[in-house]
């Protein structure tokens, strides 16, 4: 996959939450834990019944070079091993949970899976792993305009307002 060209950060922040909102938290990374292992398992299936396709054993004998290549991702579009065929999985799944779970949010859910998946399918993993009970500790969204958001020192994600804690310093460190 093609570096991002858009300027990317990552902010850590501590937030205050109440009771409820600790709940609402869990219970949103637990969905987004299910989802990506629905995703993981889906492109291990798809990737599974291309393994055994006659086509792919044909192209697996042929000579290395760009028409091999080609026809590999002619293989993996056909099998839907693609990422934004894995979008298209999980599209029934946000709508599942909307209140939950925002679009944008889903399909990065699902772009996190297939990256580790195409760890795996180009040797560079021995297998994939999936995410136990309580290991999502992080999602993230597509931008800033949608899906989860920050603004004014707060987190809002599908109608869920957090307020984060920013230690003030007095001074403001000054480059040179």
């Amino acid at each position: 996959m093609a570096k991002s060209k858009t300027p990317s950060y990552v902010l850590t922040l501590r937030i205050k939450t109440e009771i409820h909102q600790e709940h609402k938290l869990s219970k949103r990374f637990e969905l987004c834990r299910g989802m990506y292992n629905a995703c993981l398992r889906e492109l291990l299936k798809r990737y599974t019944a291309l393994k055994q396709s006659k086509k792919y054993k044909v192209v697996c004998k042929m000579e290395k070079g760009k028409k091999r290549n080609k026809l590999f991702l002619e293989l993996n579009k056909e099998f839907g091993l693609a990422e934004y065929s894995l979008h298209e999985f999980v599209k029934p799944m946000q709508h599942k949970f909307k209140k939950n779970k925002d679009s944008f949010t889903s399909q990065k859910i699902a772009t996190r899976a297939f990256k580790a998946f195409e760890k795996l399918m180009y040797k560079q993993g021995k297998k994939v792993h999936f995410k136990k009970y309580g290991e999502m500790y992080s999602v993230e969204g597509k931008s800033n305009s949608t899906g989860i958001r920050y603004k004014d020192g707060n987190i809002f994600w599908n109608g869920l307002v957090l307020r984060t804690i920013v230690k003030r310093k007095t001074t403001m460190p000054t480059l040179r």
